[in-house]
C-alpha cells in the first residue's frame, strides 16, 4: 500500500489539471515551447497598476466578456470570444509559456492549448508581464503552487516587509485592486471545502508528514481590478472558457458577499505595492 499512497498526490494532480479542459495531458516526449521572457520589474506606476493594465488588456483581446453574479444566476453578457476562437488561441500559448513549468511549456507548444485548464497560467502571464518576481508569485500551471508559496512565506517569515503578497481572510478584509481572490473547488471535485487559508496550511503540513510533496486541490484565482459600491470586479482566465471579468456582490467595506452561485473564497492574496 505504501507505494500507492506515495503516488496518489501525483495522480490527483494530473486529474486536477485535466478537470476543466476535457482534453489530454501532453506526454513525456511532447515538444516544449521556450519560456516567456518576463518584465524585469514593475514599471514606474507600480505593481498593482501594471497587473490591472495587463489583465484588462487580455480581457479586451477576448472581446470584454462579463459574468455578472450580482443578480442570482450568473449571466454572461457580452459573451466575447471563447478559447477555441483562432483570434485568441495564440494568447493561450503565451499564458502557458509564462507558467514556465514542464506542463506549461508543453501546452505552450500545443496546437490545442485549451485542452488543459489554463486559469493559473493566465495569472502567471499577468505576473510575468507586470514584472513580479517569482520569489513573490512563482509561475505555475496550478493555482495551489503559488497560493501555497504565499501562505508558507507568510508563516515562515513573520514581519517580512518585502513580500508583495500576503494571505488574508477575504470575508474579514476589504478587497482592493491588485488582490488575488482565490476560491477552493473541493466540493466541485467531490471533497471537503476549505474554510480559510490556515486550513490549507494544515493539510499541506499533514501531507508532508506523510512523505508527499503537497496535497493537490483544485483552486481558482481572479485578479481584482476594481472595487466600487456593492461590487468587486475581477478578471480571470478560463472563466466560461474565456478571459472574463466577473462582477461579485460586495458589502460596504468591499468584502465579498457569499450568495448562491458565487465561488467559495477561502483566501485573498493581498497585494502590497512597495
Amino acid at each position: 500500500m505504501g507505494w500507492r499512497l506515495r503516488i496518489l498526490p501525483g495522480l490527483i494532480a494530473s486529474l486536477v489539471l485535466a478537470a476543466c479542459g476535457g482534453g489530454s495531458i501532453p506526454g513525456p516526449d511532447a515538444p516544449r515551447a521556450a519560456p516567456l521572457v518576463c518584465a524585469a520589474e514593475p514599471p514606474p506606476g507600480g505593481m498593482v497598476a501594471a497587473m490591472v493594465n495587463v489583465a484588462e488588456g487580455e480581457w479586451r483581446a477576448f472581446g470584454s466578456p462579463v459574468v455578472d453574479f450580482r443578480g442570482g444566476a450568473p449571466s454572461l453578457n457580452p459573451p466575447g470570444l471563447d478559447e477555441t476562437d483562432s483570434r485568441v488561441r495564440g494568447r493561450l500559448q503565451l499564458y502557458w509559456r509564462a507558467a514556465a513549468d514542464d506542463h506549461g511549456l508543453k501546452m505552450g507548444a500545443s496546437d490545442v492549448p485549451e485542452l488543459s485548464p489554463w486559469s493559473a497560467a493566465f495569472v502567471s502571464y499577468v505576473a510575468c508581464m507586470a514584472g513580479i518576481s517569482p520569489a513573490d508569485l512563482p509561475p505555475a500551471s496550478r493555482h495551489l503552487d503559488y497560493v501555497d508559496h504565499v501562505i508558507f512565506r507568510a508563516l515562515g517569515t513573520q514581519g517580512d516587509l518585502t513580500a508583495r503578497f500576503v494571505p488574508a481572510d477575504p470575508h474579514e478584509t476589504s478587497i482592493r485592486p491588485g488582490d488575488l481572490l482565490c476560491a477552493d473547488r473541493g466540493r466541485a471535485e467531490g471533497g471537503p471545502e476549505l474554510d480559510d487559508w490556515h486550513q490549507r496550511a494544515r493539510e499541506v503540513l499533514d501531507a508532508r508528514a506523510r512523505g508527499w510533496d503537497t496535497r493537490p486541490r483544485g483552486m481558482h484565482c481572479d485578479l481584482v481590478v476594481r472595487v466600487g459600491p456593492g461590487t468587486i470586479a475581477a478578471i480571470g482566465g478560463n472563466v466560461r472558457d474565456r478571459v472574463a471579468m466577473s462582477l461579485f456582490p460586495a458589502d460596504a467595506a468591499g468584502r465579498p458577499i457569499p450568495v448562491r452561485g458565487t465561488p467559495h473564497w477561502f483566501v485573498t492574496l493581498a497585494a502590497v505595492d512597495h
